[in-house]
């Protein structure tokens, strides 16, 4: 069954029985809930065997927000082993998937999107730090629920990237899209001292004019993934 070409405003997750009974299944098993609040509930799921389709569909809405949004050059064999090895977080609200997102953890083997990547210069960047750090990425929103799915979805977020004992996050933001920047710019995101030249890729680009989209690299630092971790336990956090 594919799970790709989803064109949905409002992400319903029940889009056939299929992945409706795989949510069922997960859903009696807390394992992956994170936590609960005001009508809300948040899920953290790796990448397996039982939570695959799921995921894939998870990942799907993401890529057609992309070409809805006006690109092209998404490759899903490109980000095959980003997608394999992540951390989806993804917000529900009476069956609908609020928003998503998608960590990974920077290693030898799994080096950050951007590194890919090209400045206008033809630099490549590279991370050099000892420093675990993280890789936020597959961002969707249904801009309906952004006031309470977005806090409970990075607070969550933080929680589990404090607690893997990474010290910094990465993220990246098309630097014509001035929204998401502001969106990523209200939860303590910053432009990048460090990489602070935005990057491209030959094969992403805007389905109108052909060229590469540019992305701008934020970073997430400590100490303000410690505000929402905070958040996340004074706020969210279950109580047993």
């Amino acid at each position: 069954m594919s799970l790709e070409n989803l064109d949905q405003s409002a992400f319903p997750l029940f889009f056939n029985s299929f992945i409706a009974s795989v949510y069922m299944k997960l859903l009696s098993d807390n394992r992956y809930l994170v936590t609960e609040f005001d009508g809300y509930a948040c899920y953290k799921i790796p990448v397996n065997d039982e939570t695959f389709a799921l995921a894939s569909y998870l990942r799907g809405l993401h890529k057609d927000r992309l070409h809805n949004a006006g690109y092209e050059g998404y490759s899903e064999e490109i980000d095959k082993k980003y997608h394999e090895s992540g951390i989806y977080f993804y917000v529900e609200i009476n069956n609908v998937v609020a928003t998503t997102l998608r960590v990974n953890k920077r290693s030898d083997e799994l080096v950050f999107p951007f590194e890919a990547g090209t400045t206008e210069h033809g630099k490549q960047y590279e991370y050099m730090c000892d420093d675990l750090a993280m890789d936020m990425n597959t961002y969707c929103l249904d801009k309906r629920y952004y006031k309470k799915a977005t806090p409970l979805l990075f607070a969550s977020a933080a929680e589990y990237v404090l607690s893997e004992g990474a010290k910094k996050v990465f993220g990246l933001y098309d630097v014509k899209n001035s929204a998401t920047k502001k969106i990523y710019g209200k939860l303590g995101f910053v432009d990048s001292k460090q990489f602070p030249n935005p990057i491209a890729f030959d094969t992403f680009v805007h389905a109108d004019t052909k060229k590469p989209v540019q992305w701008g690299i934020l970073e997430w630092d400590e100490c303000e993934v410690a505000k929402y971790r905070e958040l996340y336990h004074l706020k969210y956090a279950r109580k047993f």
